[in-house]
């Protein structure tokens, strides 16, 4: 059986640890009655996998804040594309209206001669 320090020390890192309570709690309670009667040794392997967990899990969570930042990145891009692109088709358009609008006044200068 474990001593009691390292059983302490165990049962402090996995109650503060985001992988073991990102598990149901009936997992977490299984969880900490196997461990109750783990040697020292099991304990030792057990806290080393639980810190490798929850470094794992910060990186993961990093990751996707990442990707979030990155996404909101791509769509405001794509939303000032978009609003070029409406830009250009309102100063083409006017160019045309005005093209239109500079020959039909042109036409009816002529049918006025």
């Amino acid at each position: 059986m474990a001593s009691q320090a390292l059983l302490d020390q165990f049962l402090q890192a996995i109650n503060a640890s985001k992988s073991f309570q990102a598990l149901p709690p009936e997992d977490q309670i299984k969880f900490k009655e196997i461990y109750a009667t783990a040697s020292d040794k099991q304990l030792t392997l057990a806290l080393e996998e639980i810190r490798k967990n929850d470094a794992e899990m910060i990186r993961l969570e990093k990751e996707a804040a990442d990707l979030a930042e990155e996404q909101v990145k791509i769509t405001q891009a794509l939303k000032n594309t978009m609003k070029q692109i409406e830009k250009e088709e309102i100063t083409e358009n006017n160019a045309i209206d005005k093209e239109e609008s500079e020959k039909a006044a042109e036409a009816a200068l002529h049918e006025l001669d």
